[in-house]
């Protein structure tokens, strides 16, 4: 679901409801007013302690191969956990 926001047109300073989803956080968006047809731009600011990236697992080649072995001896997975 998404959330709405009220701009002020620029030129005729009509009130322009438009809605904003997760996708256009950080984005800058391009209105046309409806009263005035000027085109607008808009930038949709990031909600403050909202992410933008997902934090991903690491790649099975971002440890050294040596890395590997040694965290196997332990009984480590660097890629998940702990091998029993």
């Amino acid at each position: 679901m998404g959330e709405y926001r009220h701009l002020l047109c620029l030129d005729c300073k009509q009130k322009i409801k438009i809605r904003v989803t997760e996708k256009s956080f950080g984005k800058t968006v391009i209105i046309t007013c409806p009263s005035c047809k000027t085109g607008l731009r808009f930038n949709i600011p990031v909600p403050a302690g909202w992410s933008s990236y997902k934090e991903e697992p690491p790649k099975k080649d971002s440890f050294p191969e040596e890395l590997e072995k040694i965290l196997a001896r332990l009984g480590i997975n660097p890629y998940g956990g702990i091998d029993n």
